[in-house]
């Protein structure tokens, strides 16, 4: 990782699923409208479910300073953490 990465995310427990996700941090995506578009499709989904999409979204959006990789293993943390709450990566 280049530069700060920080995913925050809201899971709800009971369905496993995300509630919210925002990522955001000190690097660019190009384009970058397509940083919230992903973000919007992984809410309601699973965390695999969700690591799938982003595998989806490899050469649809260019990040300089951070990695899908990066941010893949970040949804994988914070998805480790107490859900039901922000969990900071």
């Amino acid at each position: 990782m280049g530069k700060t990465l920080k995913v925050e995310m809201t899971m709800n427990v009971s369905e496993g699923r995300i509630v919210n996700v925002t990522i955001s941090g000190d690097f660019f995506a190009y384009p970058s409208e397509t940083l919230e578009e992903l973000e919007l499709e992984i809410r309601g989904k699973t965390v695999e479910e969700a690591l799938k999409i982003i595998d989806d979204y490899e050469g649809r959006v260019k990040l300089v300073g951070a990695s899908l990789q990066d941010v893949k293993q970040l949804i994988q943390q914070a998805g480790r953490e107490k859900p039901d709450r922000k969990s900071p990566a």
